[in-house]
């Protein structure tokens, strides 16, 4: 029980930000085949550094559109370096 309370007082005084390296930022894009947009497809992030497991996707809208989601809807993407993969 002290280890549950030393815990939730921990999180409970926390400001509520993330570390910058948590923090998604803005991004979008647009995926073309032959100059003409791509529906319906998944954009794969994949990070370029092999040891992180931040990897995530994107859907394209009808107009070949995608904007990343980190974690919430279209929030962005983490900080880093991918490589993209359209599936």
């Amino acid at each position: 029980l002290s280890t549950f309370f030393v815990l939730f007082i921990t999180v409970g005084c926390s400001d509520g930000k993330w570390p910058d390296e948590f923090t998604p930022t803005p991004a979008q894009g647009k995926v073309t085949v032959k100059g003409k947009p791509l529906g319906g497809a998944v954009v794969v992030f994949n990070p370029a550094d092999p040891a992180s497991k931040r990897r995530f996707n994107a859907y394209t809208g009808p107009d070949g559109s995608f904007a990343p989601t980190a974690f919430r809807n279209g929030d962005g993407a983490l900080p880093g370096e991918y490589v993209l993969t359209v599936v």
